[in-house]
């Protein structure tokens, strides 16, 4: 085996954009937070799956008399708001919590159709398909008497959808703003449906003054895509995934993590978290962590997340720091540390166990600051991956070249809707293939494409030209920013790959790819490509930052994703540890394990899968702020073999 050589230096550091608040209301019904397992000493993530949540969505339907009105293309409104309806209604987990409301008749007429619960799809469907329009609209009693709906203390999401005004003499903003001020956390989220514009006033004041977000839809097809997106979206602010844990505060007696994922809560200020992990000989630790941050619009802050290695007797053994910053909205930001043991150093002395760079137990201490802005705990995201020992090193292929130019995807483009996440851990699982969504300002999105040894993720980003009044929405341009982060939350595009571009409405192909995947990637001197060397999810990120004209600005994408390669190169591991695409438990779009994970056991678990969509939950929409990020790609110390 060859000595630890030196660490290349630092990379500079990589602009990155931040998005997404939650100034809107989550529909959470998220999960993975499953339950951790002690084994001895040691903290086991157990298997993730989907878990019921106390989040509540309420869907309150206009069928006042307007809604018998044509929808702008050839059926009625009511009939398109059932039909958009009955699409969400498809699109969520079949463990959220939710319930239908309408209002209109008379002045004193909102009824609860379907009383919020574990959402029973054909009760819903029915109850939607019952309704008729007539009568007045009380958008103000409406709202007051939703309130009596939720029945937990968790969150609570009113998705109001009117075609008109308040005409009951009511009023309706300061019913809202009552709610919201009333301490049982709960947001109100609008979509107006071929509205005027002093409804849209209305509509809009009501959104802003109970933590909820405005959506336009000036027809039955952009109804459609509201609902589909208020459906779909609610879980776009991060979302930590993970076995919950605690860390030490003082560094005495921390949680030993076995591979796999983790959340944890972290202080403002200097206070740090602690985690230990054990390294047999040969093995090499990947320690990621990620902290999510939501600021108030318009407030310039920054965030920063630093990692410290230090063996069992606190001998300091290396240290990584990622940093952000935005003007308001959500800001994530991640370091992640690698540390590697072997039976010699770089001048061929012995290395004891214990010592930095030997077997042992390692300390890592996850610390965080930031300006006065933030005044509360964060979620905190911990990965954590340890290559066992590997028996053919010298068998493998060599470190891959890094590229001038990025590798083109060779897909069909025949395109598939999807929705990206606000987040690493319930981001969508992408095959090969062509994908559209759609990005608002301040908004970052992560994708994930399982990659094996041998491989290589080539991708393509296609703005396109806008209309007339898109162009107006958007105003001179803003940036776009597009990245490939690796499994251990690091950036991993090549060189020459395209990551920003300025879009002021002209068509704008972006390209990106990363080296194929291999396990002496590491002992290259480019950064990008020494962090390409785990199997497992790569996550595509993209973000538009906020400077256009209209908040409500919507920016169509094309996203393509390509695997290519064939699987090889897959090193020997020795020992009882699985291998790294296991541990990460890697699943591909039809939710099985990849190749490598299959072949590496003939154990019938399946496992660990931390993760495939949790829940997409209904109904909520999201104010999307402002911001712009930088994080730090940091230097990480060559494996000691």
């Amino acid at each position: 085996m060859t000595p630890l050589r030196p660490s290349p230096a630092a990379s500079p550091a990589a602009k990155r954009g931040v998005g997404l608040t939650r100034t809107g209301a989550i529909l959470g019904i998220v999960g993975l937070l499953a339950a951790s397992t002690a084994i001895g000493a040691f903290i086991v993530p157990t298997p993730a799956s989907a878990a019921t949540s106390d989040d509540q969505l309420l869907i309150a339907l206009d069928i006042s008399g307007s809604m018998a009105e044509d929808d702008g293309n050839g059926a009625t409104k009511i009939d398109s708001a059932k039909n958009a309806l009955n699409n969400a209604v498809d699109a969520v987990p079949s463990d959220s919590q939710m319930g239908l409301r309408t209002y209109g008749g008379s002045c004193a007429s909102s009824k609860l159709d379907v009383p919020i619960s574990t959402v029973d799809k054909n009760a819903m469907k029915s109850a939607i398909g019952a309704q008729g329009a007539a009568g007045d609209t009380p958008i103000a009693y409406a709202l007051k008497e939703s309130a009596k709906d939720f029945n937990t203390d968790g969150r609570k999401t009113i998705l109001l959808v009117s075609d008109g005004e308040e005409t009951c003499g009511g009023d309706p903003v300061a019913a809202a703003k009552q709610l919201a001020d009333s301490g049982i956390d709960l947001c109100i989220d609008v979509i107006g449906f071929r509205v005027d514009a002093a409804t849209r006033d209305q509509l809009t004041n009501i959104a802003g003054a109970a933590c909820g977000t405005y959506y336009d839809a000036q027809d039955g097809a952009a109804l459609n895509s509201r609902l589909q997106r208020a459906s779909v979206r609610a879980l776009r602010p991060y979302t930590a995934v993970g076995t919950p844990i605690t860390g030490s505060t003082d560094g005495l007696n921390p949680p030993t993590l076995k591979p796999g994922t983790y959340t944890d809560t972290i202080s403002p200020g200097e206070q740090s978290r602690w985690y230990a992990v054990d390294l047999p000989k040969g093995s090499t630790a990947h320690f990621g962590a990620t902290v999510p941050w939501t600021a108030p619009l318009g407030t310039t802050t920054s965030l920063n997340v630093g990692i410290k290695t230090y063996t069992e007797d606190n001998s300091w053994c290396d240290s990584e720091t990622g940093w952000t910053y935005s003007n308001g909205g959500s800001m994530t930001v991640s370091a992640s540390a690698l540390q590697a043991t072997n039976e010699k150093d770089s001048n061929n002395k012995a290395i004891k166990d214990g010592e930095c760079g030997g077997a042992g137990r390692y300390l890592f201490e996850v610390h965080n600051s930031s300006d006065d802005v933030r005044n509360a705990a964060a979620p905190l995201e911990i990965v954590v991956v340890i290559e066992p020992p590997v028996k053919d090193e010298e068998s493998l292929p060599k470190a891959a070249v890094m590229e001038e130019e990025p590798v083109s995807p060779k897909v069909s483009k025949d395109a598939t809707a999807t929705v990206g996440s606000g987040s690493y851990g319930d981001a969508p699982v992408l095959e090969d293939g062509t994908y559209t969504d759609t990005l608002r300002p301040g908004e970052e999105v992560f994708y994930r494409v399982p990659v094996d040894y041998g491989q290589r993720l080539a991708s393509s980003l296609k703005l396109p030209r806008l209309t007339e009044e898109n162009e107006a929405k958007l105003g001179s341009g803003t940036s776009v920013k597009y990245e490939i982060i690796s499994p251990d939350r690091r950036e991993v595009s090549q060189s020459g790959a395209d990551t920003s571009a300025y879009f002021g409405g002209d068509p704008q192909t972006l390209s990106n790819s990363t080296v194929p995947v291999q396990y002496n990637n590491r002992e290259s001197d480019e950064t990008k490509l020494a962090a390409t060397t785990l199997p497992g999810y790569y996550y595509v990120w993209v973000y538009m930052e906020p400077n256009v004209n209209d908040p409500y600005f919507e920016l169509p994408i094309n996203l393509e994703v390509d695997v290519q390669g064939e699987p090889n190169g897959e090193p020997s591991f020795t020992g009882e540890l699985d291998s790294p695409i296991k541990q990460l438990s890697v699943t591909g779009p039809d939710g099985k394990l990849t190749n490598a994970a299959a072949s590496m056991s003939n154990s019938s678990d399946s496992s660990s899968k931390a993760l495939a969509w949790i829940g997409l939950a209904a109904g909520a929409m999201l104010v999307l702020g402002g911001g712009i990020g930088s994080l730090i790609l940091l230097k990480s110390r060559k494996p000691l073999h």
